[in-house]
């Protein structure tokens, strides 16, 4: 398998992972044996992988924002605020798309170099 075909199939199962995320955390369908600690470590060794494979600076910059949102929404679902868990898992979900879809990533904001933060 090229690596192409492997990030498409990792692609396609972290798409997965985030939608059976959504619809049913924190408290997964009896009859699917799992728990949501199993489905985001799933979904951290996904991300991982494709982080791994890329080459693509901004592909790795938007992979390493899902899994830095990921790893923030499973600490809410911890300290139970799982509708800012919820809510962070979506956006992590964007940005995943946003590399998909091949966007730059690029900063919202600037520091000048009198220490002042400027919109972009």
């Amino acid at each position: 398998m090229s690596i192409a075909q492997e990030i498409s199939n990792l692609t396609s199962r972290v798409l997965e992972t985030l939608a059976f995320i959504k619809v049913y955390a924190p408290d997964f369908p009896a009859e699917d044996e799992t728990t949501i600690y199993k489905e985001f470590s799933k979904l951290f060794e996904l991300l991982q992988s494709i982080a791994k494979l890329l080459t693509n600076t901004d592909g790795r910059r938007w992979v390493d924002l899902t899994l830095q949102e990921t790893r923030d929404a499973l600490r809410a679902f911890d300290e139970g605020h799982e509708d800012g868990a919820l809510h962070l898992v979506h956006s992590a979900e964007d940005h995943f798309r946003s590399y998909v879809a091949g966007r730059r990533f690029k900063p919202g904001f600037q520091v000048t170099q009198e220490g002042n933060v400027e919109k972009l």
